[in-house]
């Protein structure tokens, strides 16, 4: 016993160290899983969404006694399809101007009978009230629409649930009975380094 306790300090020390560092990475090791396991969780493994259940264009409808107005807003062009009221035939030969947030802009017509446009009108902004000029043969006739348009997400402040500490800190907060039992094995396994330094009697790794 007494060549054990005359045994170098720094020896001691270090496998005191040692024995942190072990009760260290057991304790990352298990939040590492525990993420994973979060992670693994939260996956249904569905097919990907079809093209169905994609979120649809903006859109707005209008009409009145005579015309039927539909106009799609994709990928910053406006399409407008117009029909007549009483049979819903296409309207091919009319000539459209829409005012955009009080500026006109002329639609221009396209061989499969919709009308086009685009204008930097279109974007930034949540609601967009539309006033469509319709001049055809027959009958003229002003509509009236609002478009809204959704904001993306900006994502600023927020968790990335695909990083490793937000997958950490949800593991954490999912599986909080893994976290107390994984730092009590920890500090019960540092405790007895110690003491097994002090006396002589760590284990040799």
């Amino acid at each position: 016993m007494l060549s054990r306790l005359s045994r170098p300090a720094s020896r001691r020390k270090f496998r005191a160290f040692r024995g942190y560092c072990f009760a260290g990475l057991l304790l990352v090791a298990s939040v590492s899983w525990a993420a994973s396991v979060s992670a693994h969780e939260g996956d249904d493994h569905a097919p990907p969404a079809s093209a169905t259940t994609a979120p649809s264009a903006p859109r707005l409808t209008a009409e009145s006694e005579i015309y039927e107005l539909v106009a799609v807003l994709k990928d910053g062009r406006l399409t407008i399809y117009l029909d007549r009221f009483e049979n819903n035939t296409p309207v091919p030969d009319a000539k459209i101007t829409v005012m955009i947030e009080g500026e006109p802009v002329m639609a221009e017509p396209t061989p499969d009978g919709t009308y086009v446009l685009t204008s930097n009108l279109l974007s930034g902004r949540d609601s967009i009230e539309l006033v469509f000029d319709i001049r055809a043969a027959g009958a003229d006739d002003l509509l009236i629409g609002r478009l809204s348009v959704p904001t993306p997400p900006s994502g600023t402040g927020a968790t990335n649930p695909a990083s490793w500490w937000g997958q950490a800190w949800s593991a954490m907060r999912d599986h909080p009975v893994l976290v107390v039992v994984t730092l009590v094995l920890g500090v019960v396994f540092g405790i007895g380094a110690v003491l097994g330094a002090v006396l002589g009697l760590a284990p040799r790794y």
